[in-house]
């Protein structure tokens, strides 16, 4: 048998065991169930809890697995993950993630990953934001558990800032706006976040035009909250939904995948206690639909 110790993070808040352990470990959520009816039963904090049981941010979850689990995922061999090294030092590493590449394990995904990627180069790394698969730029790697929490705590405070790109639909009309409506997840959909009043998470997303075209407009984007698909559900509300967005855009894709990238990120570093910023140019895909719009203009 195998023992495994998992730390709860705040975006793992709130999920049932069963499910946290499935995502975790790589398996189906029935042989999580096993797991925990076994022999060797799970224990949240020390204490044995049923599969219902839902944990929270801080937790520390014990699970004894056999050494040859079947596994859910078709393994991709991390090693062939490509990604840029925007910065490292002994606590955090700053990535440029590509398109296309999903940030976290979990049951559904049948690819490596970037966490899984940057196992094979640091011994404890944790990644303490989300980036969605199709979203390029900036995400940080805490390189130990001490740096990994207290980063998330400036997550939680709010005290990161974030800029993002987008190329949204039609024509926007301000200059500079606010969106403020909260969001939560959709229940025929639970892959979809949705605008709803009831049990729904405070969400506020700022925005600026910066460029103009005949049915599209370039914009910064500047999430005061960190909502799951915030920036897209928030756009899309307002009836600008982000070019390419399958999940959101109601007239289907007109860009290989969406146009959101991932700008720049800025927090107090936790070793020296200064402030960084680290930003990513925007990719190839984004800056040859961005040329292809102007010259569409220019006729």
């Amino acid at each position: 048998m195998k023992r495994k110790i998992l730390k709860v993070n705040p975006f793992d808040s709130s999920q049932r065991l069963d499910k946290f352990l499935a995502t975790k470990l790589d398996i189906s959520r029935s042989a999580a169930k096993k797991f925990i009816a076994g022999n060797f039963p799970a224990k949240v904090d020390g204490r044995i809890r049923s599969a219902h049981y839902c944990v929270e941010s801080g937790a520390t979850v014990e699970v004894f697995f056999p050494d040859k689990v079947k596994r859910k995922n078709v393994e991709v061999a991390a090693s062939q993950v490509r990604y840029e090294t925007i910065y490292r030092d002994s606590e955090i590493a700053v990535i440029n993630k590509p398109p296309g590449l999903v940030v976290h394990p979990a049951p559904s995904v049948r690819q490596a990953t970037l966490l899984a990627a940057l196992e094979t180069e640091y011994d404890t790394p944790r990644l303490v934001h989300r980036l969605d698969k199709d979203t390029s730029g900036v995400i940080v790697a805490a390189l130990n558990d001490t740096v990994a929490a207290a980063l998330q705590k400036q997550f939680k405070d709010r005290n990161v800032s974030k800029i993002y790109n987008a190329v949204a639909e039609g024509s926007i009309r301000e200059d500079y706006g606010e969106i403020s409506v909260p969001v939560k997840r959709a229940a025929r959909d639970r892959t979809k976040m949705k605008v709803g009043w009831v049990r729904a998470r405070k969400s506020v997303t700022r925005f600026k035009v910066i460029e103009r075209f005949e049915s599209a407009v370039f914009v910064e984007a500047y999430p005061l909250t960190g909502r799951t698909h915030q920036i897209r559900v928030h756009l899309a509300y307002y009836g600008h939904p982000i070019l390419g967005d399958s999940k959101y855009a109601s007239s289907g894709t007109s860009a290989p995948r969406q146009l959101l990238h991932a700008r720049s990120i800025a927090f107090t570093h936790p070793g020296t206690k200064e402030k960084v910023q680290f930003s990513a140019p925007l990719p190839d895909d984004f800056t040859y639909m961005l040329k292809n719009l102007r010259i569409a203009k220019k006729k």
